[in-house]
């Protein structure tokens, strides 16, 4: 009979094992120093430019900011001021992502047209506590605790824009139903995904992993390291519920988020801009076309202010 109970407690501790791998190892564990240019065939030669507009972007002067969780993380933010009684955007970064890689094409533009910046160490990035990446089901609740500090110590009676890319664009778009402050006025959202599921299913076969044998490993793991249920918040979900203005942009040739989840969010919006950006890869747009990026969205916030 021992041999039975050791066997069963042997399958329990191996099944635990490679739900671990591919919770932490795989998919949701935080790096706090992503690799500074995505170096892949897609992005083609907009990568070129990346440091140097990184080195560019970190010798701006900021003011650092933070604020607790509520799930009690510290979360860390940097702050860049162009005017008084100018708009605000708060700006969330994408998967094992930071603001200097993601926003250093967009950040320094926006800081030029006059707008001031706030930008997010996401959970389990950069200087915010954290382990666990959740593909913004947590990162949701953080991004409603940030607009309601910036409406309170840095926005006055300024408007607030809500701006992610990537995993930072599901974000903000999964926030778009909560009870957000009045000064939320829009929210700008480049090469989101649709849900946490459908992203996590991709890159399983990116990876060359069967979807089928590892995504339920992930939901497990999920669930028993990060007490996370990946199902419960997703971007279509909350646009069909949001009345706030939201702009839309996604690149043609993205590799890693497919154009198709951008057209099906869109679909599912009540008041939003889709903008298509061809041949551009992954997170990019606004290095494929910089004058039309910036434009973009300097309309959207002129039209929503």
């Amino acid at each position: 009979m021992w041999y039975i109970i050791v066997a069963v407690l042997g399958l329990i501790l191996i099944f635990l094992c490679v739900c671990f791998w591919a919770y932490y190892k795989t998919y949701l564990y935080g790096k706090e120093h992503p690799a500074p240019v995505p170096y892949v065939e897609s992005y083609g030669s907009e990568c070129d430019s990346i440091p140097a507009l990184i080195e560019e972007f970190m010798a701006l002067p900021f003011e650092e900011h933070s604020i607790k969780s509520y799930d009690g993380k510290h979360l860390f933010g940097r702050y860049y001021y162009a005017k008084e009684d100018a708009p605000l955007i708060i700006m969330f970064h994408g998967y094992q992502g930071s603001p200097r890689r993601d926003f250093c094409g967009s950040a320094k533009p926006l800081l030029d047209l006059g707008y001031n910046i706030l930008t997010i160490d996401q959970r389990s990035h950069g200087k915010s506590d954290g382990h666990s990446i959740t593909f913004g089901i947590k990162e949701r609740n953080d991004c409603l605790s940030w607009a309601k500090y910036a409406k309170e110590n840095l926005s006055k009676d300024n408007p607030i824009f809500l701006m992610g890319i990537s995993m930072g664009g599901a974000t903000v778009l999964m926030a778009s139903n909560m009870e957000l402050p009045e000064a939320i006025k829009g929210i700008i959202a480049d090469c989101p995904y649709s849900t946490p599921k459908d992203i996590i299913k991709k890159e399983c076969k990116n990876m060359g992993y069967n979807p089928k044998l590892v995504f339920p490993l992930i939901v497990c793991g999920g669930w028993i390291f990060g007490r996370l249920n990946i199902f419960k918040y997703d971007s279509l979900s909350a646009v069909k519920e949001c009345e706030l203005p939201i702009l839309l942009i996604h690149g043609t040739n993205d590799m890693f988020v497919p154009c198709e989840m951008s057209k099906e969010i869109y679909k599912g919006c009540k008041n939003a801009t889709l903008e298509i950006f061809e041949g551009a890869a992954h997170g990019v747009c606004c290095l494929k076309e910089p004058e039309r990026y910036k434009n973009i969205i300097a309309d959207f916030i002129l039209k929503n202010k």
